[in-house]
């Protein structure tokens, strides 16, 4: 992870608010609104929250317990700033979201990775779905929107390298979208993906996938995923 950490601590400190866009996640939004929205005293965590661009359509609607964490010490800066300056608060944490422990006592309704958890190799995004499913209620939410090996950008990986069967050491080919994104670049093809959650615990509850052509050239598919999860002991 200290590849991903130096990537957007450069790129947060070069760009500052133009690092990242400044509007939330589409659908996300989708997921908010059916989900969550009607249950403002929810405790939600966004993994990797940037610029907190998903948090703040949270705050709008009153909710009081949002927390985002992010391995960026200037990501977690400029959050905070962009915040004060909207006169609204959230819980941010400083921190790797695969080491990362949360009190004891604390218990999320949803957890939500936007585009975050790719940066993590099949260990650790295995260990990282564990620790999820450890940190929800019963019943608790997952969403994630993960790129999926549907996308040309996999399929055409060229030059970037394959360092396991999911996942390339970059995005190193200069037509691909999300070029120069210069560490482990992980992708599942939509079963895997829900799989991946059935085996640890969780119910999928609703699965798409978002088809965008970059300037008409080339097809990138994301997977938008949402799970609960179930007891164990039941």
């Amino acid at each position: 992870m200290d590849s991903v950490k130096e990537y957007y601590n450069l790129l947060y400190g070069n760009h500052k608010m133009n690092a990242q866009r400044q509007y939330p996640n589409e659908e996300f939004i989708r997921f908010f609104s059916k989900y969550l929205k009607q249950n403002p005293d929810s405790y939600v965590l966004e993994l990797g929250c940037g610029l907190c661009s998903n948090i703040i359509p949270l705050l709008e609607c009153n909710f009081k317990n949002v927390y985002g964490i992010d391995i960026s010490e200037e990501s977690i800066k400029l959050a905070t700033e962009r915040l004060c300056r909207k006169n609204m608060k959230a819980n941010l944490i400083l921190g790797d979201c695969t080491k990362y422990l949360f009190d004891s006592d604390m218990y999320f309704d949803a957890i939500a990775d936007v585009f975050s958890m790719c940066c993590l190799n099949t260990n650790e995004l295995k260990n990282l779905i564990e620790h999820i499913y450890n940190s929800l209620n019963d019943e608790g939410l997952f969403y994630s929107f993960y790129p999926s090996k549907n996308s040309v950008a996999f399929t055409n990986h060229e030059p970037s390298v394959l360092i396991d069967d999911s996942t390339l050491n970059g995005i190193y080919r200069k037509s691909s979208p999300y070029y120069g994104n210069y560490y482990n670049f992980r992708f599942m093809y939509p079963y895997e993906y829900k799989s991946l959650l059935e085996n640890n615990g969780f119910e999928v509850v609703e699965m798409n996938t978002i088809s965008r052509n970059h300037n008409m050239k080339e097809t990138f598919e994301h997977i938008s995923i949402i799970a609960r999860k179930v007891n164990k002991n039941i």
